[in-house]
C-alpha cells in the first residue's frame, strides 16, 4: 500500500497510516487463527 497506492507521497503521515493498517490486518489474521484453533479444540 505504501508503494503501490502512493502512500510515500504523503510523507510521514502516509508511512504511519500504512503501519497502522498493517497492524490492524495482522490482528485480524491472528484472531482468525485463534478462532480456527478453538473450533478444532486445540489450545490457543
Amino acid at each position: 500500500m505504501y508503494v503501490l497506492r502512493g502512500g510515500f507521497l504523503d510523507g510521514r503521515a502516509g508511512f504511519v497510516y500504512c503501519r497502522l493498517l498493517m497492524a490492524y490486518e495482522t490482528m485480524i489474521v491472528t484472531k482468525m487463527m485463534e478462532i480456527r484453533r478453538r473450533d478444532r479444540g486445540l489450545p490457543l
